[in-house]
Formats: C-alpha cells, structure tokens, sequence
C-alpha cells in the first residue's frame, strides 16, 4: 500500500509544480475569464464597444469602467478596463495607468511596487522595461510607459487568460504585440 502512495504521488507530482504566482487572479473586478459580452454589459451598464479593433487578437472589444478596484492589481481608485473576447469569450482585460509624463516612471515605480507586494517577484523583467508575472490561468503584464500627446503618458497592465490558448508569454510575440498596442 505505501509503495502504491509513493506511485500515485511521484506521478501527481508535477501536476502540482504548475507555476504561480501569489495571489492569482480570475480576471479583474467583477470580470471573469470565458464571460460573454452580454455578461460583461450586465454588470458593467456603462460598457461601450470599441469600433476599430486589431482582429488578430480578438473578435469584440468592450470598454467598462470599474469604479473601485478595491487594492486589485495594486489600483485603489476609479479605472476604464478593456475587454478583449474571442468568440464571445473574454481572454484579455487591459486597464490604462496615465499621468504626466515628467511622473510616469515614479508612477509605474509605485505600481510595480505594489503589484510585487501583492504578486511576488516577476518571472519576467525584460531590457525593453516589460514585467511580467506568469501564471497557471492568468499572466500579468505591466508595460513600459509610452508618450502620449499633451505632456502625458500611459502604460498597461494587462491581463491574460491562459486558459484561451494564450500558452507562453516568452515565445508568443503576437500577444507581446497586443500588450504593446493597448
């Protein structure tokens, strides 16, 4: 019988070492990963499609606002979420981070700090100033800090269900490029 013990738990073994960070998350807010659009505009009444999407990541794009994050994601106020669907599904969520661009660096400082206090050490930390925390249903990623017009700046944190087939964020170039694009 131990001997049989010993089996089945060296087998389930690496079922269990699947990476995580602390803390993962099911999406964002209310929001959660396979939602339909009709699911998303019932608890989020003020969501609006967005006209001119890039169809390679996505069918429908729907903006929500979510009008207390409740310390998710290291965000304590007010914040506009794009959701990304593919076939009616919601894979993606990506919420903008603004401010003026003399303070954006010291702004994302800030928010990586508290998205580490919340999520732990990134997997990823890349040169182009890419964070990323990879996880077994939802990676994160937070973007660099991109000039805007009129002295202001934003970057991203984005969301990603890796249940949709979004499988590895080192090898995946068109999701980097989805990140980038906001």
């Amino acid at each position: 019988m131990k001997k049989f013990l010993l089996i089945l738990l060296l087998l389930l073994l690496p079922f269990s070492v699947a990476r995580a960070y602390p803390g993962e998350t099911e999406g964002f807010g209310l929001l959660r990963w396979g939602m339909s659009v009709s699911d998303v505009k019932h608890l989020y009444h003020d969501a609006v499609p967005v006209k001119k999407i890039n169809s390679d990541f996505a069918d429908t794009v729907w903006v929500v606002t979510i009008p207390d994050a409740h310390g998710e994601m290291g965000i304590d106020s007010e914040v506009f979420a794009a959701c990304y669907f593919s076939d009616n599904r919601l894979i993606t969520i990506q919420l903008p981070i603004d401010g003026d661009t003399e303070d954006i660096d010291t702004i994302r400082s800030h928010q990586l700090s508290r998205m580490i206090s919340l999520y732990g050490i990134p997997d990823i930390e890349n040169e182009q100033g890419s964070t990323i925390w990879e996880g077994v249903v939802t990676s994160i990623y937070l973007s660099p800090g991109i000039v805007m017009k009129g002295n202001k700046s934003v970057f991203f944190i984005t969301l990603l269900d890796m249940q949709s087939g979004i499988k590895n964020l080192r090898e995946n170039k068109d999701k980097e490029a989805l990140v980038r694009e906001g």
